[in-house]
């Protein structure tokens, strides 16, 4: 890991998990990205240059909410049954933004959005019940872009 901030958000240089405790909590040096609206584009190329292969790219959080709710498909309350969905989420819980220890493996999974929302991303999420929720939910939020999610890329 490491605590030197990105300067550019298209090419980091290198592989290590950026940690970041203090707001905004955003991988990226300041007046980077700030909006999001870069990383929103990168993450919508086809050309493969960016974290999807060759004709794949992340979904917005409404083409998420299509494939998942409207289609009827999100009855996720466990593990099984986001693996399960169309999507295949997977339980891999994510990555603390500013620890970088992995949290909620194999109990909860997130996958990112290319969508944004001011200083933060959307994100889909379905976090079974007892983990810090009542009730077995899958839906979708918006949250710090220093978090380590998955990511699940559509064919265009």
């Amino acid at each position: 890991t490491t605590d030197i901030l990105a300067v550019d958000v298209g090419i980091v240089g290198h592989g290590d998990f950026i940690t970041v405790d203090i707001d905004p909590l955003d991988w990226a040096d300041g007046g980077v990205d700030d909006n999001g609206t870069i990383r929103a584009a990168n993450w919508s190329k086809l050309d493969g240059s960016s974290v999807c292969p060759v004709g794949f790219r992340v979904p917005t959080v409404d083409e998420l909410k299509a494939e998942l709710f409207d289609a009827g498909s999100a009855e996720i309350s466990n593990s099984n049954d986001a693996f399960e969905s169309f999507l295949k989420f997977p339980s891999a819980g994510y990555r603390g933004d500013g620890s970088a220890d992995m949290i909620s493996v194999d109990l909860s999974g997130w996958v990112w959005a290319s969508s944004v929302n001011d200083t933060n991303s959307s994100a889909f999420a379905w976090v079974p019940e007892g983990a810090n929720h009542p009730l077995p939910s899958a839906g979708y939020s918006y949250g710090s872009r220093a978090y380590g999610l998955s990511v699940r890329c559509l064919m265009d």
